[in-house]
């Protein structure tokens, strides 16, 4: 009887601060790195359909929009959507024993990208008063932390919860950035975050 021991999977989202990609790293324990024929990595972006993607085990993977199927002219990448993704990994091993992880993760550079926008305009442009810049200072300490909740609820698997806070903290956002006259769009960016 052959004994085969069983991988401890585990991945991680990797931040690397662009819009335009979605980086997941493998911190896995496997007795034997299994080779890419054993591995399938199935994606679901928000508002997308799965995509099954390439994956090196051990290693941190790099997605683009045209990886995960999502295309918005014919040559650019466009930034990927904020929001809760999916995904399932499953590790097959000899005697067709398979290993499975299903883990969500959120992506929210488009956010993050608005808050620092946000802050830079405060910090350097508010022409409104000590008391006023104070105020909008603690109002953006406030979306930071609705921030840090949105990510630890999607990694708690309550993406409501998550959802919830992502949307309250872009609407404060969005009131700020009125308030300075600039576009109230539901998202703005800056070529530095793309």
């Amino acid at each position: 009887m052959i004994t085969i021991t069983l991988p401890n999977l585990k991945l991680g989202l990797f931040d690397v601060h662009d819009q335009s990609t979605l980086g997941i790293v493998d911190l896995s324990s496997y007795a034997t790195v299994p080779s890419a024929g054993q591995l399938s990595l199935l994606i679901t972006p928000p508002g997308y359909p799965s995509t099954v993607v390439t994956f090196v085990a051990g290693n941190v993977n790099i997605y683009k929009c045209a990886d995960l199927g999502i295309t918005c002219g014919p040559t650019e990448c466009c930034p990927l959507p904020d929001g809760i993704y999916d995904v399932r990994y499953l590790v097959n091993l000899q005697g067709n024993e398979v290993v499975t992880l299903e883990k969500t993760f959120i992506k929210i550079d488009q956010l993050l990208c608005k808050y620092d926008n946000m802050f830079s305009k405060i910090d350097q442009d508010c022409n409104c008063g000590n008391d006023k810049q104070k105020q909008y200072k603690r109002i953006l300490d406030e979306v930071d932390l609705m921030t840090a909740g949105c990510v630890s609820a999607a990694n708690n698997c309550d993406p409501a919860t998550a959802y919830r806070l992502y949307k309250k903290a872009d609407d404060i956002l969005d009131n700020i950035c009125c308030e300075f006259g600039m576009s109230c769009t539901s998202m703005f960016s800056c070529p530095q975050c793309q």
